[in-house]
């Protein structure tokens, strides 16, 4: 599972120096075995980190991962990697992991395709582009009456489609700016 390369020393001398030390200020909890390599929620599995090292373990566990666990340590970066101002985590990221989070991202997209070439994972937009059956159709139909959409659903597409309209165009419905 984890290479046996000066990644994986870095990753846990990392560790070793955060679990003999007390953490003051912002902490993140790390899975030193992570769940998807089939690590535990057990408190010798867990170690408190500063954001900056969290972001550096993640990048690290991509470099001394294999096999099957290497798509889903690329998947977790990118996660981190997403730049927002949500977190404090992600403002490391903007700052320091651009160029990592980009190769990160590109790595996941060429192993993400190999993958549903093999038919070991089907995307998630599975039916993107696919004609659904009357008979489908009818189905989503019956499951979506009744559920009513919450308030903030509601505004939050109201924002997204502001100033927006749509027309059907060659049988496809498309927006424009009003």
């Amino acid at each position: 599972m984890f290479k046996n390369n000066k990644y994986t020393k870095i990753y846990y001398q990392i560790i070793s120096n955060a679990s003999n030390r007390i953490n003051e200020g912002y902490i993140e909890k790390h899975h030193i075995v992570p769940k998807s390599c089939g690590g535990t929620n057990d408190a010798d599995n867990l170690v408190e980190l500063s954001a900056r090292e969290h972001f550096i373990c993640h990048w690290l566990l991509i470099k001394m991962t294999e096999g099957g666990h290497l798509r889903d340590m690329h998947y977790a970066f990118k996660m981190m990697s997403q730049h927002g101002k949500t977190t404090r985590l992600r403002r490391i990221a903007k700052q320091t992991g651009a160029r990592w989070s980009e190769k990160s991202k590109q790595k996941l997209s060429v192993r993400l395709k190999k993958d549903y070439a093999s038919g070991k994972r089907k995307p998630v937009k599975a039916m993107l582009g696919k004609k659904l059956t009357k008979e489908q159709r009818e189905k989503v139909s019956i499951a979506l009456k009744g559920k009513k959409k919450s308030a903030a659903h509601i505004k939050a597409m109201s924002k997204v489609n502001k100033g927006k309209t749509w027309r059907v165009v060659n049988g496809k419905r498309k927006w424009f700016d009003v």
